[in-house]
């Protein structure tokens, strides 16, 4: 099998874990839900709130801003899900021993740090909230410039 359908595989596997993880009690899923919505919007509000109050920062209008936010949510979304559960942090790894363990699996490291942190159903909060960030603001954007 090659590295990429390994890597596919992989994925697959860690993406079944995440999704167990999120439903394995409706109380925690419900929990988890509330709790990255409120995450999300409190990392969005205060951007928005000084837009709408000082009608955009700098040159930059409110939609613009909020094509910004929405594009860095989305970024921030990507790392996340793909990245989740400490793989972002590589330093931590280093510094607690688990980068000798990873050496020792028998898969290259590379396709180890790619495949451990995917976790599309509990890391893909922000790129959700991004793309709609972006989208609604994109959608005001050209209509604002038709006129």
């Amino acid at each position: 099998m090659s590295m990429f359908g390994k890597m596919f595989c992989l994925w697959k596997i860690y993406a079944k874990l995440d999704l167990l993880l999120l439903l394995r009690d409706w109380k925690y899923c419900l929990s988890f839900c509330v709790a990255e919505f409120f995450i999300n919007v409190g990392s969005i509000i205060g951007v928005i709130l000084l837009a709408e109050r000082f009608d955009g920062i700098g040159q930059w209008n409110r939609q613009q801003l909020l094509f910004f936010l929405g594009y860095g949510l989305i970024i921030r979304g990507l790392l996340d899900m793909f990245f989740n559960n400490q793989i972002l942090n590589i330093s931590r790894r280093v510094g607690r021993g688990h980068l000798d363990h990873m050496l020792m699996q028998p898969q290259p490291m590379v396709l180890s740090l790619f495949t451990e942190g995917f976790a599309p159903f509990t890391g893909s909060w922000s790129l959700l909230f991004g793309l709609f960030l972006t989208v609604y603001s994109g959608y005001v954007l050209q209509i604002e410039s038709a006129f």
